[in-house]
This record gives C-alpha cells, structure tokens and sequence, in this order.
C-alpha cells in the first residue's frame, strides 16, 4: 500500500496549475481545432473539449481507434486518434451514407487518406503552440497530456478525438486569466426565498364579508417583536426588530386593545350564519432574505429585516386570499391597512353605494373588479367545526 501511494507524490506540470493548463489548452488548440474541423468537414461538424488529463485516460477505453502518428522528435510522437464512430461520421460527411456496417479493419485506401489527412490538418491548427524540440539531441518526457473531444454534427454526437502530447512539447504555461471568485463570506448575503406569517385573528364571516379598502384589520394573535418563517414545511417563531415608521394612533376608533373595533362598523343582519367566527390569517408574499438572516434566526438571535416590510400581506381565511394591505403597527400588535379586496360581496357593495350616490339615467350591470378572482374564496363553500356554531 505503501508502494501504490508513492508513486502518487510525483510532481507534474499540472499539479497545483489545472485550471492554468485547462484555460491555454482551451485558448489555444481547442478554437483552433474546431475551426480546422469546420473547414475540413463542414461547417455543421463541431468539437467539445470535455477532459485535459495525464497518464492514463478512461476515455480511451471501449472503443476502436484510427491512430495517426506525428513524430516530433527521434524519440517523441504526437498521437491523433478518432474513434470508430467517429470515422464513421465523419466518412459519412465526405462520401455520403455507407450502405453497409463500417469497419475499421475494413478501411479502403482512400478512406484512410482522408481519416490521415483530416488529422494532419488538425495537427497545423495547433503545431504553432507547441516547443520546437528538434534543436535538443535528447528530450527526457515522462508523461503524455491527453486532450478529449467529443465529435458533434447537428447536435448528435458522432465520437471521439483524441489528441496525446508530449509533456516536454508543452511550453511554460502563462497564468490564466482571472475569474471571479466567490468567497464563503459571500454566502451571508445570498438571498433565498421564504415565507413570513405575521399573526392571525377570530372574526365573524359577516366581518370578513364586510372588509373594505382602508379598513385596518388587527391581529389579535400577533406580536411586534415576533413573526413566524415558513420554510421547507416547518414554521420557526423568530424574534425580530420591530420598524417603528410602521406604528399608527387611533382617535377613538379602537376598543380597549388599541385596535379596530370591526363589530361598531359592520351591519348586523342577524343571521346566525354570519355570526359564526372564522381563523384570519396574515402573511407576507413570498419574500427574499439573505442566508445570513436566516442563520441568525435558526440560532434565536434578534433578525433586523427592514426592507421585508415594504412588501404586500395577504389576509387568508382558509389559506385562501381575501384582501391584501401593508403592514402596520398598533400598541404591541400588528395590523393591516387593506388596500385591496378580493371578494364579490364587497365589489357589489362598493357597485351600489355608487349608484345611490350618483343614479345613472340607465341601469347597467356591474363590471366585475379585475383584482376579484372566484377561486379565492367562496364564502358559501368552506367546513365549519362544531365549536364555531
């Protein structure tokens, strides 16, 4: 075991420098071998470089291979060698469809010219980067640098190129162009998408029907220094710096709580339906927050996430919308200024209160809110538990 792993402490031109080496390769031979391939082929035949390795290459292994040998120097020979499919398609491109199955032993003269002479074209594409080596009597070379491509004619892959060079042909290599990097500070300020619920609140089905644009609704069950984050099915109370540009006062339109008294502005018709209580619920729309925020959460620190305020709040009775304002303050809880509702009840109020205000010499049908969508929430359809009656 000892052995095996002492031969792994060999130092080569690539330990410590693959991206160097991966970036001239792809600068200099990789462009220069597709434009070759292109004018020699057709212009539909394109090149990927897929690996820039030492020693042994697994991607040499099952498959055949036509092997043109260019020697360098007495000792030294650059390897080309296009796969069996490879040939195939690329025969394919010069000569038309063959009839019958291809086989490399079966290759006619011709056909091995023009495999040779497309790999003695390729070798032109790239020779000019390469150490002239034929000054130096001898060239010590440990190791061959072994390009794959993947050969492709309309977006099918046809096979497989593979270019074996010596090492000692290599020149020193210039840094490669920088890049950007990303630090793990960077990860703090990633930001990911989640969902926060601000509190909820008990009211009758006749005060959710009765919610207007400008109402404030507040949320019993809420607290300015607290909110809940939804993520991956789990809810996480957090602890959080309440923004006090958010707060309100109230001149005498609030009960004992501080907040809106919705019972003192909502029309009592008397039917026990409309009596029966329902659960309101506030949440923000999805929102974005940066990882580091999420941390602190996850380890109960205090989270300051001012601009999430800014965004809308959804008013949900049975996870369906049914208004949507912005946040704010009262007392110690939250509430919400609606801007929006999203109920066909309310729309036909709004419709006839305009009318007796301003009669119209013909009477015409309502035009439907834009905003108003059925399926958010049909006040006629949802389950009532025993303890609401």
């Amino acid at each position: 075991m000892q052995a095996e792993q002492s031969k792994y402490k060999i130092r080569t031109l690539f330990e410590g420098n693959l991206y160097k080496n991966y970036h001239w390769f792809y600068e200099k031979f990789y462009k220069n071998i597709v434009s070759a391939t292109k004018e020699y082929l057709a212009p539909n035949v394109d090149l990927k470089l897929v690996s820039v390795t030492e020693r042994d290459n697994i991607l040499f292994a099952g498959e055949e291979y036509f092997v043109t040998k260019i020697r360098i120097t007495k000792d030294l020979n650059i390897l080309i060698r296009l796969s069996k499919t490879a040939i195939d398609g690329i025969l394919t491109n010069i000569l038309g469809e063959n009839k019958g199955k291809f086989e490399l032993e079966s290759v006619t003269e011709l056909e091995a010219n023009l495999i040779t002479s497309y790999n003695d074209f390729v070798f032109k594409s790239f020779s000019q980067f390469l150490l002239d080596l034929s000054k130096y009597k001898k060239v010590k070379n440990l190791f061959d640098t072994h390009l794959t491509f993947f050969i492709k004619s309309n977006g099918y892959e046809l096979g497989k190129l593979i270019i074996s060079i010596p090492e000692a042909a290599i020149p020193e290599l210039p840094p490669a162009s920088p890049v950007d990097s990303f630090s793990i500070d960077d990860f703090p300020k990633t930001k990911v998408k989640v969902n926060l619920a601000v509190g909820c609140s008990k009211l009758t089905l006749n005060d959710v029907k009765n919610i207007e644009v400008d109402d404030i609704v507040l949320l019993e069950n809420s607290n300015i220094n607290k909110m809940i984050l939804k993520v991956n099915g789990e809810n996480k109370p957090f602890k959080l710096v309440p923004d006090p540009s958010l707060i309100i006062d109230f001149d005498g339109d609030s009960d004992n709580d501080g907040g809106l008294n919705m019972d003192e502005k909502t029309i009592h018709t008397g039917n026990m339906w409309d009596s029966i209580q329902v659960d309101l619920s506030a949440e923000f729309e999805q929102v974005k927050i940066p990882l580091g925020d999420l941390r602190q959460i996850s380890e109960g620190l205090v989270v300051d996430i001012g601009s999430v305020y800014e965004n809308k709040i959804d008013l949900k009775v049975e996870n369906k919308t049914i208004a949507s304002g912005e946040l704010v303050i009262i007392n110690d809880r939250y509430g919400v200024r609606v801007d929006k509702v999203y109920n066909e009840h309310s729309e036909t109020k709004k419709v006839a209160e305009a009318d007796e205000k301003e009669p119209q010499p013909q009477e015409k049908p309502a035009e439907q809110n834009d905003d108003f969508n059925e399926e958010d929430f049909d006040y006629g359809n949802f389950e009532i538990e025993d303890e609401n009656i």
